[in-house]
């Protein structure tokens, strides 16, 4: 199973070649600007990586510096980009060094055999892996261009050479991978833009068989269709930000939703669309706390039908997914008081400066390692660390929140005219002595 990867290079080419050619020679004078531009999987390996093979195509070590410059100085292109690094990674013990880079030789010669290229194999990180450094001008004088077709090539003949040496190769590869923001939301119970456009996107679907019912059902629920050439995008109400409907993920595209609605067309299975559907009520604390928002004006006192209140109405939700999780954070830990609110939250405050110094303090230890077989506990360590930062900076944001809206509460509550029962009786008294006189 081969990771492929490329990127373009726009200074540094002598440093780039000594980083794919010979390590040895430039891992002390390798800048901090070369070290981002050119290495981009997040560690220092320039320190501490050796070099195992090195092969060169059409060129030899020494001149392929000056060779490749020669090479960009007689193209007329305006582009500022001077080189390629290209990148071979291969599933950890599943294939021997030799083999690797007899992998990274063939593949160089089956892709760039128009330009001088440098192969060379490393395995210091455990994974074994090819680097390829090759100019952006070749011997003909034509540039190469990278793009989403020669990537794919790429991909291509690097899963072919690997079936033939008997290698496994992903069959399904992602084509972009989502957002760590979305990711982390999700494991955290949280709600993303993206996700509720997949939400309202199901539910209008539920209720259509034709594309035309379901861009009306869905543009309904709060939402602006449109084509952006040969993209179908989606604008929320509240939001400037627009969203393409073939990056929502599988089942969203323009095309899978047609699919969809034509399934329920010929299963007749969908169901009509009503605009209103009757919830259980809560009980107990969360109603208590849903009706002391409901005065504060937080909740909406009725459900609108057009398409502006749909908006509104999900910022709504949010707001009551949060109270809700204020009124769990209130009955969990047994908070009654202002004061038992106050303790509590620097209790939190308290425990998360102590977890944020010793993730510090293991970060750090993490800089001076370069053992990956070592480094590994660390960061795993590091990463329960961050998850229960997480979880205690969520609850002190609650707590924050419950405390400015503690006094709005409490003022509002005791303004609010209370009936009084005796009432009526008072005033067929006032009548009746009134009568007498």
């Amino acid at each position: 199973m081969a990771v492929t990867k490329i990127w373009n290079v726009r200074s540094h080419l002598k440093q780039l070649i000594d980083y794919v050619g010979d390590l040895e020679k430039s891992s002390e004078n390798c800048s901090e600007e070369t070290l981002q531009a050119l290495v981009e999987y997040g560690v220092d390996i320039l320190k501490t990586e050796e070099r195992l093979y090195v092969s060169t195509l059409q060129c030899d070590l020494d001149s392929a510096v000056s060779l490749m410059e020669q090479l960009n100085s007689r193209s007329s292109s305006m582009s500022e980009t001077i080189a390629y690094h290209a990148y071979q990674s291969f599933k950890r013990g599943e294939v021997a060094p030799e083999a690797a880079h007899e992998i990274g030789v063939r593949l160089a010669q089956e892709l760039w055999g128009n330009f001088p290229v440098v192969v060379s194999t490393h395995t210091n990180t455990g994974t074994i892996h090819n680097h390829f450094a090759f100019p952006a001008t070749g011997f003909d004088m034509k540039r190469y261009h990278d793009c989403k077709e020669t990537y794919r090539k790429i991909r291509e003949v690097s899963d072919r050479l690997c079936r033939e040496y008997g290698l496994s190769v992903i069959e399904k590869p992602r084509e972009k991978g989502r957002h760590i923001g979305e990711i982390k939301a999700e494991q955290e119970g949280r709600a993303t833009v993206r996700g509720l456009i997949r939400r309202d996107m199901d539910e209008a679907i539920k209720h259509c068989f034709t594309y035309p019912q379901f861009a009306t059902t869905f543009q309904a629920l709060g939402y602006t269709l449109e084509w952006r050439g040969k993209y179908l995008r989606i604008r929320p109400d509240e939001s400037t930000r627009w969203f393409r409907m073939d990056k929502l993920g599988e089942g969203y595209t323009y095309e899978d939703v047609q699919r969809r609605l034509k399934e329920n067309g010929i299963n007749r299975s969908f169901t009509p669309y009503k605009t209103y559907t009757k919830r259980e009520k809560p009980k107990g604390l969360v109603a208590l706390y849903y009706h002391y928002c409901y005065l504060l004006g937080a909740l909406p006192k009725e459900k609108p039908n057009n398409r502006e209140a749909y908006a509104v109405i999900r910022e709504d939700v949010k707001r009551a997914r949060m109270y809700s999780e204020e009124a769990k954070l209130l009955g969990k830990y047994d908070i009654h008081t202002a004061e038992q609110l106050s303790s509590f939250t620097k209790n939190l405050s308290g425990k998360f400066v102590a977890l944020a110094k010793e993730r510090a303090a293991l970060r750090n230890r993490l800089r001076r390692m370069h053992d990956s077989v070592e480094m590994q506990p660390i960061k795993n360590e590091i990463s329960e660390l961050s998850r229960q930062m997480a979880v205690l900076r969520r609850e002190m944001r609650l707590c924050e929140d419950i405390a400015l809206r503690s006094g709005a509460i409490e003022a509002v509550v005791n303004t609010i005219d209370v009936p009084d029962k005796d009432t009526p009786k008072k005033t067929q008294d006032k009548k009746k002595e009134e009568r007498k006189v």
